[in-house]
């Protein structure tokens, strides 16, 4: 067997293992924050949804601060989406 045959597989043998780890493998999905829940069922009904990480934090603390009250976010809610966001951000534990 050659050298990068053995290499992909035990890169397939060590992402098999990931996913069982994981839950990769099927049953229920991840829980989700109340943050996530909201930024998902309310941003999305005016625009796609953006990956956290393609803003940072102030970016976000903007757009939150901007866009919460048209999404009808309570600022109880806000608070919840942006603290979401920042945990996810571009500049996250930096």
């Amino acid at each position: 067997m050659s050298r990068a045959a053995r290499a992909a597989g035990a890169l397939g043998a060590a992402l098999l293992a990931a996913g069982c780890v994981t839950g990769g493998g099927g049953g229920a999905p991840p829980a989700r924050s109340a943050g996530e829940r909201l930024y998902r069922s309310h941003c999305a009904a005016c625009h796609r949804l953006r990956d956290p990480g393609e803003q940072t934090q102030a970016r976000w603390a903007w757009a939150v601060e901007r866009f919460g009250p048209r999404a009808h976010l309570a600022p109880e809610e806000r608070a919840q989406v942006l603290a979401w966001l920042q945990a996810r951000a571009s500049d996250a534990g930096r």
